[in-house]
């Protein structure tokens, strides 16, 4: 589990003024210049935040992202390469919160000049004046469905750039060899197991069939989905809706526990209509990921089982 932080209740000392701030609209994207990169970052919030910092000590150089959202946003940052951390979280009225970077488990990644990174995704949640952060989980192939509800992000960036995995995910494992360094996103998902929509939407639909919930559309609405999903029995499946409508997501139980990874099935919606079905595997710190190569199959066996 992530640690908390403490709250530090009287300004700190500034830091130096960000080389390249949160930059969520087009800008000057069509060519990155040497020693800049583009990050993509998944954020799960359970609260606002005003802004992250995220800094670079070797370098002397940070970024922000501000006007964090409750919910789940797809964030956009154009920034000098570099090896980040998350050194401070702001709130609104002076309060906020400080890491340092040898702080255990505090998110860190690794910026690639030129390319669109993604190095995985960050949760803040807020609760009880503490606040618990975690990084990592790959659910890479939602970023389209993401992407498609950030209406500031140019709609076409998966394809104007190279797509790369960066520190702590590694590229080469994810895709069973070294990849080429030009590659686009439409490659990774190519090449990388588990990894498309189709297979995704086709399994845990037949699971969930088995549970007795069938889903008639692949866009379905929201206010027709939720009493479908609702009647799923307890004992197999517990599900969590976004206040937001815009995800719905159903932890399997009773099925591997303590024997294997935890699994759960992800409905992200867009304009509250059903857009990406995804199977999750558990990562750490209540973020998820494509599941474990075993624990797909076992989930593809039991999907063929007779009931």
């Amino acid at each position: 589990m992530a640690p908390s932080a403490r709250w530090l209740f009287a300004v700190c000392a500034a830091l130096a003024a960000p080389a390249l701030a949160d930059d969520r609209s087009d800008g000057d994207l069509n060519a990155l210049k040497a020693g800049v990169a583009l990050f993509l970052l998944p954020i799960h919030s359970n609260a606002e935040f005003e802004t992250l910092v995220f800094k670079d000590d070797a370098r002397e150089q940070s970024f922000e992202v501000d006007d964090v959202r409750d919910g789940r946003q797809l964030v956009l940052v154009k920034a000098p390469a570099g090896s980040y951390y998350l050194q401070e979280i702001k709130f609104e009225g002076g309060l906020h919160v400080v890491y340092a970077a040898q702080d255990r488990n505090v998110p860190k990644f690794v910026l690639r000049e030129r390319v669109l990174n993604y190095a995985g995704e960050l949760r803040v949640d807020s609760k009880d004046r503490s606040v618990a952060v975690s990084f990592g989980g790959n659910a890479f192939d939602a970023l389209p469905t993401l992407l498609r509800r950030e209406r500031k992000i140019v709609p076409d960036l998966l394809q104007r750039h190279p797509f790369a995995f960066t520190t702590p995910l590694v590229g080469a494992k994810l895709a069973g060899g070294e990849p080429d360094p030009a590659w686009r996103y439409s490659d990774w998902l190519a090449k990388v197991p588990r990894a498309d929509e189709a297979q995704h939407r086709e399994l845990a639909l037949a699971v969930l069939t088995r549970f007795g919930a069938t889903l008639p559309g692949s866009d379905l609405a929201w206010d027709a989905l939720k009493p479908v999903l609702d009647k799923l029995s307890k004992r197999h499946a517990q599900t969590w809706y976004s206040p937001q409508k815009d995800v719905a997501f159903i932890v399997l139980d009773g099925l591997w526990g303590l024997q294997g990874q935890a699994l759960a099935f992800e409905l992200l919606f867009v304009d509250e209509r059903l857009a990406h079905v995804a199977v999750r595997g558990s990562v750490a710190g209540s973020l998820w990921g494509l599941p474990e190569a075993d624990a797909w199959d076992d989930l593809a066996e039991f999907a063929r089982a007779p009931r």
